[in-house]
């Protein structure tokens, strides 16, 4: 007979907890399609390769871009992220490496076979949901103290502004626990201001609070004026992010009245939290860079230019005294102003 025969393509299996492709498929008399293997770079390409094999992603998260060799895959330990909070994400990262031998114990590999008995399996690799023996290695989740990585770059004065290029990059492989650490960043402050009484509550925080650094600042020559307001701003990692990454964040935060008060985004305290009237002070500008209530993301490393300089942003009238101090960026894909700071929000006392 003559047959119009077609190839078939490659059907995704979910292989054992810990097994390569190249072993997944294997075992079904079939091989793995390192060509399909390649083309999962998406959050909804592997959703739809999961559903394919099976075995749907199902971790709050659902889908990361965490970049593996054994990627796409599905973490199927009960340790995943040291506690078990991303069991059932489907991590689809790219990287260099991705092959049909690689394989990670705590992961069920998503696979695509040619040829052999490729009917999808949903008996493998089940997703812990009871209490396991203890793994050969065992994770341990620890509270870390917050810190900030400090530069020796500093005493820079200026009525016009400060410009700089920040460094952003991966410091973890995965996102981290409920912890802080800054990097070196802006700290501006104030100056030819004399304060003829303290800056600050010489009953409250820092002057009368035992153990701090600043402890008895309202009794020297200084009167705490240094706390008095600031602007700050640069990359980290955050305590309360809401959407934590791998690669490091972009927060401004100004403060009054000793860090009483102040304004971080347009319309919202970092973490979600709605700001009164009175700490809006933070006005968007951009329609193309917001700043959010997280903090800014950045899909991948790089230098980030970051300048708070004064501006006629803002003036209401043509007789309009006032500057405003006005946030602007430089990165591939964007360069401009993003906000400015109403000065009436440093009319705060403590």
């Amino acid at each position: 007979r003559l047959c119009p025969c077609t190839k078939k393509g490659a059907e995704w299996m979910l292989g054992s907890r810990g097994a390569s492709c190249t072993e997944t498929c294997k075992n079904k008399g079939a091989s793995c399609d390192d060509e399909a293997l390649q083309t999962v770079d998406t959050g909804s390409e592997i959703e739809s390769v999961a559903e394919a094999a099976g075995r749907p992603c199902s971790s709050g998260m659902k889908t990361v871009s965490w970049g593996y060799d054994h990627n796409p895959g599905i973490c199927t330990a009960a340790t995943c992220c040291g506690s078990g909070s991303c069991t059932g994400a489907c991590a689809f990262g790219k990287t260099s490496g991705r092959s049909c031998s690689s394989k990670d114990p705590s992961y069920s590999r998503l696979c695509p076979c040619i040829g052999g008995d490729q009917a999808p399996s949903t008996t493998q690799s089940p997703i812990d949901t009871t209490t396991q023996s203890p793994p050969t290695k065992v994770v341990k989740q620890v509270s870390l103290p917050s810190w900030h990585w400090g530069s020796s770059i500093y005493g820079a004065s200026s009525s016009a502004g400060h410009s700089w290029y920040a460094r952003v990059f991966t410091l973890l492989h995965e996102p981290p626990l409920d912890w802080q650490m800054g990097v070196a960043g802006t700290w501006m402050t104030p100056t030819n201001i004399e304060f003829d009484v303290c800056a600050c509550d010489p009953n409250g925080w820092p002057s009368a609070t035992k153990g701090d650094p600043s402890k008895g600042c309202c009794e020297n020559d200084s009167k705490c004026d240094w706390l008095y307001s600031t602007i700050e701003g640069g990359p980290g990692y955050w305590s309360g992010s809401q959407l934590p990454t791998s690669t490091m964040k972009w927060r401004m935060v100004v403060t009054t009245a000793c860090y009483e008060n102040g304004g971080q985004t347009p319309l919202f305290f970092y973490g979600g939290k709605v700001a009164e009237c009175k700490y809006t002070g933070v006005i968007q500008i951009s329609n193309r860079m917001l700043l959010s209530p997280d903090g800014i993301t950045f899909s991948r490393q790089g230098l980030y230019g970051v300048s708070f300089v004064r501006t006629s942003i803002g003036k209401t009238h043509d007789d309009d005294p006032r500057n405003f101090w006005t946030y602007a960026v430089d990165a591939d894909n964007f360069a401009g102003p993003v906000a400015y700071l109403l000065p009436e929000m440093f009319k705060e006392r403590p």
